[in-house]
């Protein structure tokens, strides 16, 4: 299997990095979390419904060539997303549905902290979560690459 990084497989990642399982490619969340998940991955079709696992908490499965994928496209995601163009904007899209409550980016890292600063926006560190100063903007500047 071939991946080519597209917005939607962006979106994905980004969604996926926020919430992820131990094992396999999964999310941990609520019931909508793990339905906005379930259904990308279907309409990717990345491995068909029958192969997915629905727990409480979680939604997952296991394809060894896509975890692996996903874990470089996270470990290197400030090489891979470094303008800001379609692709970047869909990637903070999937992390900021996935873990942004009001203006709070939840279990973000340093270096997701980093990419939303290359995009001039500042932030600060809260805990495990970063805060994202002047959050209007932020998601008004995620919204002009919609089409």
């Amino acid at each position: 299997m071939k991946l080519k990084m597209t917005n939607e497989l962006a979106w994905l990642i980004g969604f996926w990095k926020m919430r992820r399982t131990r094992i396999g490619i999964g999310v941990i969340g609520n019931p909508e979390i793990q339905q906005k998940f379930v259904k990308k991955v279907i309409e990717l079709k990345l491995t068909p419904p029958e192969k997915i696992r629905v727990e409480k908490r979680m939604v997952v499965f296991r394809h060894i060539k896509l975890e692996n994928f996903f874990r470089k496209v996270v470990e290197n995601q400030n090489e891979i997303f470094n303008r800001p163009n379609k692709l970047t904007i869909s990637y903070l899209k999937g992390m900021c549905e996935s873990a942004l409550k009001d203006n709070i980016l939840k279990n973000a890292t340093f270096q997701d902290a980093m990419l939303i600063e290359r995009l001039g926006f500042y932030t600060t560190r809260e805990g495990r979560s970063i805060k994202i100063i002047k959050i209007n903007e932020f998601l008004s500047f995620l919204k002009r690459f919609d089409n």
